[in-house]
């Protein structure tokens, strides 16, 4: 994994995810300020699931969830322990911004 991660997009192993990683480069950036901003925006209604976010943002949740991985790693937000269905009908992490 690159080592200026949360800051910069992570990647694992793959020329594939590198590429990914570096395709997104500075806009990871300003999409982690609208989904900090959308997800504290919503601390009053239990928080957000990356999907919900997407949503919200009009984005695609595969742009969503590593910024809030990278959010969460940052401190700026944590697990509120509350889980919902994301667009697969999975489990996941509802997020909360950190106080």
């Amino acid at each position: 994994m690159m080592t200026e991660y949360p800051n910069e997009p992570g990647w694992k192993g793959r020329d594939t995810s590198r590429e990914a990683a570096a395709g997104v480069g500075s806009k990871a950036s300003t999409v982690r300020e609208l989904v900090l901003e959308c997800i504290t925006a919503n601390a009053l209604t239990h928080g957000l699931t990356a999907d919900e976010c997407a949503t919200m943002l009009g984005l695609h949740y595969g742009t969503v969830r590593p910024r809030c991985s990278e959010l969460s790693r940052m401190g700026k937000i944590q697990d509120s322990g509350l889980r919902r269905p994301n667009v697969n009908g999975k489990r996941c992490v509802v997020w909360e911004s950190v106080q």
